[in-house]
């Protein structure tokens, strides 16, 4: 069983929560500006469960942008996406 949650911090920010018994996964991590809500969201729906995967489709500001506040909060997940997805989201951490 698993359950999909729109966990974005506010709309058009692209995120989702795809969560099973054994692992948890966002799937996009919107957008920078409301993503400290999209971390509460999700801390809320995993309480003490770590998040596993962070899964990019594609580097858009509106579905990327959130990568390094999440990251700040699971600095152990890994995360998959494009070269360009990754090279966006280190410029990212880098520019905080």
């Amino acid at each position: 069983m698993y359950t999909i949650t729109n966990v974005g911090g506010t709309p058009g920010g692209e995120a989702f929560l795809l969560v099973t018994e054994e692992k948890a996964a966002l799937i996009d991590s919107g957008f920078a500006c409301s993503a400290g809500r999209m971390v509460a969201n999700i801390k809320d729906i995993l309480q003490d469960r770590p998040l596993d995967y962070v899964l990019l489709t594609h580097s858009h500001y509106d579905h990327a942008s959130g990568s390094a506040y999440v990251q700040d909060a699971w600095p152990d997940a890994r995360v998959a996406g494009s070269v360009y997805a990754k090279k966006s989201s280190k410029s990212r951490l880098r520019g905080r």
